[in-house]
């Protein structure tokens, strides 16, 4: 099972940021997640072309498994 570490930020126009970290090999606490997400925004090393991330949203672990038919 593959896990992606998901993070959420929200831009000046208020809409999502996503960036996703994949092939997470341990578990993220709630603090952990936020006090990264907080060096990101005060560092200032994220630029997407949807906007830079002003604020903290939310952050999700998703888990992708894969059955082979055949």
């Amino acid at each position: 099972m593959s896990k992606t570490l998901e993070l959420i930020f929200l831009n000046a126009a208020n809409k999502p940021v996503k960036l996703q970290i994949p092939d997470l090999t341990q578990d993220v606490s709630e603090e952990s997640a936020r006090n990264a997400m907080n060096t990101l925004l005060e560092t200032n090393v994220l630029n997407p072309t949807t906007g830079k991330p002003v604020a903290v949203k939310s952050a999700q672990i998703i888990e992708k498994e894969t059955h082979i038919i055949f």
